[in-house]
């Protein structure tokens, strides 16, 4: 483990757990998602010289504020939730905000209250498959709204076409949710998407130099059923010669200069 992902699990170790997690402690957190902060982290580096304000959308639990106050500890970080999420008035979550120094904002994704170029960074770990899919790309264009011309979005979701996913679908197990609400106004996952499929939404919202990288999950969720074990171990080890069974996508891109 390199010192970017040590200092990404330390800041993850860090993370006071509010009452709406399942977690009881910090290790399925570590396990399931330090792979993925760690590749969002190595991206951005290779896009991004300088990060002092950032915006993490969809700041949840502070795994990805977590990241990136580990990688960039001078930075100010915004992060935003949901306004209908009741974690906005739970102390421990307030307190989890602290321990990442990130300023907290209930506030709608679609229409963000930053000017444009406010932004260094934007930063969406884990968000595109709760959206509507109809709704993905306004969302994307409002993202570059925020950045900076020349600065950075890293977007991170599941993979559609994981070894996992492809199980499930197998043996008639949908791995979606209705779209139902589950916290608040927001949903489970409605809709995952492939490589290729990010990286025709990203373009389609105008950013260029899109670089994706496909990384392994390690399933600690809810779902924690011995088929699920297998087949994500399965997964993992398939995924060293056949990336696109890998549970995640990391994707990173640029505002263009001049727009």
């Amino acid at each position: 483990m390199n010192g970017d992902a040590q200092s990404i699990k330390r800041g993850l170790e860090a993370l006071p757990l509010t009452s709406e997690q399942w977690e009881t402690n910090h290790r399925p957190i570590v396990r399931e998602n330090l792979a993925r902060l760690a590749a969002m982290m190595e991206l951005l580096r290779a896009n991004s010289a300088v990060v002092e304000r950032a915006l993490d959308v969809g700041i949840g639990y502070g795994y990805t504020a977590a990241a990136i106050r580990a990688t960039f500890p001078t930075a100010t970080v915004i992060g935003l939730e949901h306004p209908s999420r009741t974690l906005l008035a739970d102390p421990t979550w307030r307190g989890l905000c602290r321990t990442v120094e990130a300023h907290p904002l209930g506030a709608d994704a679609y229409a963000l209250p930053f000017k444009t170029g406010s932004f260094d960074l934007v930063v969406c770990g884990e968000i595109l498959e709760h959206l509507a899919p109809t709704n993905v790309v306004s969302f994307l264009l409002e993202l570059a709204r925020t950045l900076r011309p020349g600065g950075t979005v890293v977007v991170t979701t599941p993979n559609l076409l994981s070894l996992t996913n492809r199980g499930m679908m197998a043996l008639g197990r949908s791995p979606f949710e209705l779209p139902i609400p589950t916290a608040g106004e927001t949903y489970g996952h409605i809709r995952e998407y492939s490589v290729g499929d990010v990286e025709a939404l990203l373009s389609a919202a105008g950013f260029v130099d899109v670089a994706v990288r496909l990384v392994p999950r390690r399933r600690g969720g809810e779902d924690n059923s011995a088929f699920v074990r297998i087949v994500s171990s399965v997964e993992r080890t398939l995924g060293a010669l056949r990336p696109e069974f890998q549970g995640f996508i990391v994707a990173a891109a640029v505002r263009p200069l001049g727009r």
